[in-house]
């Protein structure tokens, strides 16, 4: 309901009125009205629309296939909301990329690592309250634990090793591609893995005096 009011503005028939559905056309009545670029739009509603369809209680599904871990993170790359939050980029800045260069591979790549690094750091943040109290096993330690028979210890380890090799392979020059300046957007996206690791460690929402992790437990 809420995203066919985002997509199109019609409300589902038995849900003229609700909160939810007022907040959506709100939202989409403001960034009509000062979004200039169409193309945007289309690639922001088909990422949100990708990342509302995913279906994540099924975790038992990544266990059936030849590699789970890497199943899991495809998933989690759209699971995790980040693909639409990048592309709040260009509108939070005004500076909306053609066509032709949002689709270059190098431009790519770098949203796929900022989108990668963001929401796999999260799954080490969120290990305790997700798993281990609310018993959810859709989280990359989770995976790698009962996917590679791994301690708590090895997968941390495993996981922590994963990101570093994420971030170094995060290009340290912006590509000097023709139509667009991407010095801003290149930087944004830095600004978003730095982001996801200032509000994580400083938050209390992962804090609590039982974390597995030290840097997260209260005294």
């Amino acid at each position: 309901g809420c995203f066919q009011v985002l997509a199109t503005g019609h409300r589902p028939g038995a849900l003229e009125s609700h909160l939810l559905l007022d907040a959506s056309a709100e939202i989409r009545s403001r960034f009509l009205a000062s979004c200039p670029e169409p193309s945007w739009w289309t690639r922001f509603l088909s990422n949100t629309q990708e990342h509302f369809a995913t279906y994540t209680g099924g975790a038992d599904d990544i266990f059936s296939t030849d590699d789970p871990v890497d199943t899991y993170v495809k998933l989690r790359e759209v699971d995790s909301g980040m693909l639409p939050t990048v592309d709040l980029v260009e509108y939070a800045y005004g500076c909306y990329l053609p066509g032709a260069v949002r689709q270059h591979p190098d431009v790519q790549k770098a949203v796929s690592l900022s989108v990668l690094i963001s929401c796999l750091m999260n799954d080490l943040f969120s290990y305790e309250k997700e798993v281990l109290r609310y018993g959810s096993r859709f989280n990359l330690l989770a995976v790698m634990m009962n996917a590679n028979d791994l301690t708590f210890d090895e997968a941390v380890d495993c996981a922590v090793r994963k990101l570093n090799n994420l971030m170094d392979a995060f290009p340290a020059t912006t590509p000097d591609l023709e139509g667009a300046d991407l010095k801003l957007y290149y930087q944004a996206l830095r600004d978003i893995v730095n982001g996801a690791w200032f509000f994580q460690i400083s938050t209390n929402r992962y804090r609590s005096r039982s974390s597995p992790f030290p840097e997260l437990r209260l005294k």
